[in-house]
């Protein structure tokens, strides 16, 4: 039929008949696609991971999908070796991201930073309140940290936790503790 579309415009029943044909393709692809999924999937339960063919063969097929095997720069030439392909994608890319032009500051820092004469008060250990006060304020449900315990579990159990956070709070600021990554 695409042969015909090239010489004429196809009648209705053409149009249909073409509709139906493409759409019976890709249910017919669709389920060989399935049929090969499910084999190959039940293959790989059985060979599994072992130093057989089918392993290597899964292992290029995968190594091929994710290889450009070649490039076709803008005078229309084929490109296969990797320098000439990486030159072009260089290329390429400086040419869609443009030239790089410096912006001058348009804001006068000296105005916005103030220096502030005495800043020994960030020195001053934390109080108790001011614990309190961040322990109130935290969000609700959220967890601070990847050991899972969220904000609800510290403000419910905050009144048995709370002299040894303090302490905590307190030795860490004195160096008496280092956490280690």
């Amino acid at each position: 039929m695409g042969f015909l579309e090239e010489f004429r415009d196809l009648a209705l029943h053409e149009w249909n008949f073409k509709v139906i044909l493409e759409q019976k393709l890709i249910s017919l692809l669709r389920q060989q696609k399935i049929y090969w999924k499910q084999r190959g999937t039940i293959r790989w339960v059985t060979k599994g991971d072992a130093g057989t063919k089918f392993f290597h063969a899964n292992a290029t097929i995968k190594h091929r999908k994710n290889l450009i095997t070649y490039l076709e720069n803008s005078a229309g030439t084929m490109l296969t070796s990797h320098q000439d392909k990486a030159h072009t994608l260089w290329e390429a890319y400086k040419e869609r991201l443009g030239k790089y032009e410096v912006i001058s500051m348009q804001l006068n820092l000296d105005e916005i930073l103030s220096s502030h004469p005495n800043l020994s008060s960030l020195e001053d250990p934390f109080t108790s309140e001011e614990i309190n006060q961040v322990v109130a304020s935290l969000p609700t449900d959220k967890s601070p940290g990847p050991d899972g315990f969220n904000t609800d579990f510290i403000k419910k159990c905050w009144p048995i936790i709370k002299k040894f956070f303090t302490i905590f709070v307190r030795n860490f600021i004195r160096g008496m503790f280092v956490f280690k990554v």
